[in-house]
């Protein structure tokens, strides 16, 4: 096909298949990946892996937290 000569709908019907085959091809990597990390006793799979999440302090928390008295120069030096 040459795309300076293609119609709009040809255009859009070769995209429609190159995205198909580039999943295709994703999904394919992904399982030689998991495959191999098999091999080695390891997991690719997403629902194992649980990123821990960050509790975000509120202001009065962090405020609280900074409210505390520095210890005296005695200490320091």
């Amino acid at each position: 096909m040459d795309i300076n000569t293609a119609t709009y709908d040809q255009l859009k019907t070769a995209r429609e298949d190159i995205n198909v085959r580039i999943r295709e091809l994703e999904r394919a990597a992904v399982a030689e990946l998991e495959q191999r990390a098999a091999q080695f006793g390891f997991s690719l799979s997403k629902a194992e892996i649980k990123p821990q999440k960050r509790k975000r302090r509120t202001r009065a928390e962090i405020e609280a937290s900074h409210t505390t008295q520095p210890p005296p120069l005695s200490v320091i030096r």
